[in-house]
């Protein structure tokens, strides 16, 4: 008597097939995973320069409105911010009212100071703006 071979999969093959699909599932979600990584970093690294060209700009807007570099100020009294090391940029802008005239005797001075970001000295620094109107 002949015996009738079943059609269909053998265990053997049915599990071969299931840990090739998730070997497949698997690496499609770990290039999602590395994409949306990739495309966080670009996205801060674009942020990052957006911020720093405005700074910049701001920085080159107040250099060209300036009148004058100063040593220090106040220039009357004791010096608050001294330009002696470098890591402080005052500036003396004339100061107009709102009918685009010159105030006389007025001027806005701007300090731009570099100070550590963080408490240790050799950390980043971090360029402060202050404004004040003498």
């Amino acid at each position: 008597m002949e015996m009738k071979r079943s059609r269909g999969f053998t265990f053997i093959e049915i599990l071969t097939v299931s840990a090739l699909a998730l070997l497949v599932v698997f690496l499609l979600g770990e290039t999602t995973s590395l994409a949306t990584k990739s495309f966080s970093r670009v996205q801060s690294t674009g942020t990052n320069a957006a911020k720093g060209r405005y700074a910049f700009q701001t920085l080159n807007d107040d250099i060209k409105n300036s009148s004058a570099c100063l040593s220090e100020y106040p220039v009357d009294a004791a010096a608050v911010f001294t330009a002696q090391d470098n890591s402080v940029l005052i500036l003396k802008q004339p100061v107009f009212d709102t009918n685009d005239e010159l105030e006389v005797n007025k001027f806005r001075i701007v300090i731009y100071k570099l100070e550590n970001a963080a408490t240790a000295e050799d950390g980043p620094k971090v360029l402060k703006k202050y404004v004040a109107v003498a």
